[in-house]
Formats: C-alpha cells, structure tokens, sequence
C-alpha cells in the first residue's frame, strides 16, 4: 500500500509465508525491469517489515492446510492443499 509515497505492507500484523526457492528465483531477477518494480512494490515493503516467513516446498501450515509443489510455472512454485475432509467440519 503507497501511503505518503512509500510502499507498507497492506496487513502489518500478518505473516507472509514464501517459497524459499521461489522467493530466491525472482530476487535474482536482476535484469529485468518489471521485476524490479514488483519487487519494490509488492515484496521489500514485508520484507523490511520483517514480515516474511521463507518456507520449503512442503511447508505444512496447520493439520489440515500443507503446501504442495507445482513445478512448471516458476522454480519452487507451490500451491495450498487441504482435503475435503477437513473443509466440510
């Protein structure tokens, strides 16, 4: 969030899980210029905060939500997976 022309994180009190490899991947992404711009907009601001918690492919978050890799789109991609068990309680 742009508050008096510097980027903050939108939700100070929450904590941003990361993928360590995926974070590493775009962090180096040095020459491109729209990374840049990202970088400085959407990730420095909770990072600086100290907001950022980097996590390995297979994070677990709670019993019922783990993080499961999805190679293809980026190194480390990963999405939220939980059974159906679990969301119908």
């Amino acid at each position: 969030m742009l508050i008096d022309g510097r980027w903050v994180p939108t939700f100070p009190n929450a904590r941003y899980l990361m993928g360590r490899i995926e974070y590493a991947h775009w962090t180096r992404q040095q020459d491109r210029e729209d990374m840049t711009a990202i970088l400085a907009d959407s990730m420095t601001p909770v990072w600086n905060a100290g907001l950022v918690d980097l996590v390995e492919t297979d994070y677990r978050i709670c019993d019922e939500i783990s993080l499961v890799p999805t190679p293809g789109h980026t190194p480390g991609h990963v999405v939220c997976a939980w059974p159906r068990a679990a969301k119908r309680r």
